[in-house]
Formats: structure tokens, sequence, C-alpha cells
């Protein structure tokens, strides 16, 4: 695999106060990394830099290896990123403009906008609500579509910020379905979440940040030892039951 995001002691600062504090962190092509940490670690923050919507203050942010600290744009263009509240990304009148409005923004032509459009409506199962209000879908189904807008752009990395929050069972199970079928098509996730073992199973990388630092890099067995001294829950269950697709 080859690394596809990569960000070097990333210091940012608000309010004369360092939000974070030196992140690091690599993520293959293809792979889904969990940024995991109590509420307040710096979690959101950390998104937006990466998406471009904000500047760190110091540090080094890679993509496929080129240097793209300063290139916004470019971070802009190459990553997709869902915010915890669905409503506030959901501005069509139909499922269907929702989805359109994105691939709009970028200028596709009408064929590709329509071919993107109908792409997105097929890999999440969204067909029957097609010509529907957003406000008339549940809580999982608003997450799913949302996500569609965004897959609708073709981003390389998907990043996801707190997608299970507020919903119930059965829309944290359409949530994570929705996930492994990007990661089954090798699509790169970024997912923040205090509730890993919701997917921790699901995961090939845990970023831990506490206090706006990042205190472990690496695989999801090793992350389980720090999660409790960290503020983070989990289960002691095997690695391949922390996963509610797993329950039924």
């Amino acid at each position: 695999m080859s690394c596809i995001f990569r960000a070097e002691d990333l210091v940012f600062k608000a309010d004369n106060r360092e939000i974070l504090s030196g992140i690091s962190f690599a993520v293959d092509r293809g792979q889904l990394m969990a940024v995991c940490g109590p509420n307040g670690a710096g979690k959101s923050c950390l998104l937006r830099i990466l998406k471009g919507l904000s500047r760190p203050h110091s540090g080094k942010i890679f993509f496929s290896e080129q240097d793209c600290t300063k290139n916004e744009k470019l971070r802009l263009s190459k990553t997709g990123l869902v915010f915890q509240d669905a409503d506030v990304q959901t501005i069509g009148e139909t499922v269907e403009k929702d989805i359109a409005f994105g691939p709009r923004n970028l200028k596709m032509g009408k064929d590709e906008i329509k071919r993107a459009v109908d792409d997105a409506i097929s890999f999440f199962d969204l067909e029957k609500f097609r010509k529907q209000g957003p406000e008339t879908l549940s809580g999982g189904e608003r997450r799913k579509l949302v996500i569609a807008g965004v897959i609708a752009m073709d981003p390389e990395v998907i990043m996801l910020d707190e997608p299970f929050a507020n919903l119930d069972y059965r829309g944290v199970q359409m949530v994570l379905r929705a996930i492994l079928k990007l990661k089954e098509s090798g699509r790169t996730i970024i997912l923040v979440s205090h509730e890993v073992e919701k997917f921790l199973g699901l995961c090939d990388r845990v970023l831990i940040i506490n206090d706006g630092k990042s205190v472990f890099e690496g695989e999801p067995e090793e992350a389980k030892r720090h999660f409790k001294e960290n503020g983070i829950h989990c289960s002691d269950l095997p690695l391949d039951k922390l996963n509610w697709l797993e329950e039924e």
C-alpha cells in the first residue's frame, strides 16, 4: 500500500491556546483509520485542518507525498468531510437534488452530474427516496444521504466526524454498512468517533488524541491497551467482535 495522507507535528492555536500540539500520523490508500479520544481532545479540529478549512500554525501535511500544507485548495478537492450534524449538509429539495449540489458546485457537465448522482444513489440504495425531501428520511438515511453527496464529488479520502451521533441501533448499523461498502470499494476513510466498540473491528489503523496531543498511533489490537487511560470506553471483547454488524 502507498501512503495517501501524512501529517507531521501539526500545531493549531485558537485564542492563544494550543488546540493541537504535535499531531503526527500516516494512513495508506484504502485503509480505514479511526481517530479516537475524549470530548474536547481536538479530533474535529484535526479533520477541519486536513480538509483545508483551517491552516495549522506549524507542521506539515502531505497528500500522496506532495507537501500540501499551504495548499488548502488541493486538500478541499481531494477530501470529503461529513460533519457530525447531517442536517447542516442537506440543502436540496429532494434527495436527487441534494446529491447533485456538490457536483454542480464543481462545475461538472450535465451528463457527468447525472452519472455521479445515479452512481451515488445506486451505491447507497437510495433509489426509492430519489424524489423525496431529505427531511422525510430517518436519521440513518440522512447520514447516508450526506455521505452519498460527498461521494458524488469523487474525493480520494472520506472523513466522517462522529457519524453515529444521535442515531438509534438501526441507524448505526445502516451507517456502518455504508462505511464498510466504501472501504470494500477501495476508498480511504478517516473516521472520528469516541464510540470505538461499534466499529473497531473494521479499522486498519487507530490514532488516539488526548488534550490535543497524539498519544498512540498503530494497530487496533494494540490501541485497545491505551483506551482506558485516555478516557475511551471499549469493551473487552475480541477485536473481531467489536463491530455492531456482528449483532443482528
